[in-house]
């Protein structure tokens, strides 16, 4: 016996019974590996062009990587938030700024952790003026 729902994330979740065993996959991959004909590896993702995780229409559909799952999701959210795909985010001063602005070396692929150059330019400043005022900067993790 078979039965399909949507979840509390908006995933569609199916029953489905293999040799008396019991599982509850999503249906987006469920689709994707029938797509495919075979099952997804570690590091595929399915995403949703339109966005709505409940539309399971094969032509909105993509199976991705993750680094690139990464790059759709970000883009995606500058996007929606500016109206701009091509922006990035800097998590200091919280904005969205074109990416001429931030270091090559600086930014990651899904714009978690990047700032903009002044920023940087500001933290480097800032340990600097604490380096000559002989205060240690905090740290974010302690060691147990």
């Amino acid at each position: 016996m078979g039965g399909k729902w949507l979840s509390g994330n908006g995933y569609w979740v199916r029953r489905v019974v293999s040799n008396g065993n019991v599982t509850y996959p999503y249906e987006h991959k469920i689709i994707a590996e029938d797509i495919l004909g075979r099952p997804l590896k570690k590091n595929e993702r399915v995403w949703w062009v339109d966005g709505n995780r409940s539309n399971l229409d094969h032509s909105n559909l993509v199976i991705c990587d993750v680094r690139f799952s990464a790059i759709l999701r970000m883009r995606m959210r500058a996007y929606l938030e500016c109206n701009n795909p091509n922006l990035l985010y800097c998590n200091r001063c919280s904005k969205w700024k074109n990416p001429r602005f931030f270091f090559t070396h600086n930014r990651s692929v899904s714009g978690k952790g990047a700032y903009c150059r002044a920023c940087t330019r500001n933290i480097i400043d800032e340990g600097i003026r604490l380096k000559q005022l002989g205060i240690q900067r905090k740290q974010k993790f302690s060691e147990s």
